[in-house]
Formats: C-alpha cells, sequence, structure tokens
C-alpha cells in the first residue's frame, strides 16, 4: 500500500465538500419546495374566513339544486309532522332537517 498523497488528500477533501454541498443544496431545495406547497396557517385561515363569511349570490345551476333539496326536505319534514308524535324526537327530526337543508346550501355555495 502507498501512503496518499497531498495531493489525493486535496482531492479527497474536494470530492467530500462538493457531497456535502449537493446535500445541503437537496435539503434547501426541499424546504422552498414544501413552503411553496403547503401556505401558513394564517393565509389558509384568512381565505377560509373570506370564503365562509363572504355573501355569495348561487348561480342558476346552484338555485336550481338548493331549490330541490329544500322541495325533498320539506316533504320529508311533512311526512315528519304527519306521523310523529309533537315532543322533542319530532323537533329533533325537523331540526335535523333544517341542518341538511343548511350544510348542502353551504356546500353548494362553496363550490369553485
Amino acid at each position: 500500500m502507498s501512503p496518499e498523497t497531498d495531493a489525493e488528500r486535496e482531492k479527497a477533501r474536494t470530492l467530500d465538500a462538493i457531497e456535502n454541498w449537493h446535500q445541503h443544496e437537496a435539503i434547501a431545495s426541499a424546504k422552498v419546495r414544501s413552503m411553496r406547497t403547503y401556505p401558513s396557517a394564517e393565509a389558509t385561515m384568512a381565505r377560509r374566513l373570506a370564503r365562509d363569511f363572504s355573501l355569495v349570490e348561487p348561480t342558476p345551476d346552484q338555485r336550481a339544486r338548493l331549490d330541490e333539496i329544500r322541495r325533498h326536505c320539506m316533504a320529508a319534514a311533512t311526512i315528519v309532522t304527519r306521523y310523529c308524535p309533537v315532543g322533542r324526537e319530532q323537533s329533533l327530526a325537523l331540526t335535523a332537517l333544517q341542518e341538511v337543508v343548511m350544510w348542502a346550501a353551504a356546500g353548494i355555495r362553496q363550490e369553485g
């Protein structure tokens, strides 16, 4: 075995430095990509609040779907009041139907 020369040691150090730099660059690039991919929690919440609390007029297609959902829920509510005795259970059933209309309307209005 021959002892390493100064030139060989310098070459090995240079190659190690280049490898370390490539690893560092890959890590830095991944961090930058992740920052672009995932917006901050504050930005995400700001967009959500702007969407959730703004008045959005439904399109004619959305209006038709909302009206159909309301009609079906009204029919179900009529059946509930016809066949269920007045009381807590009837009230809860009607409240559940109101929630169906509310959540369906929110989903339809928020679609892109």
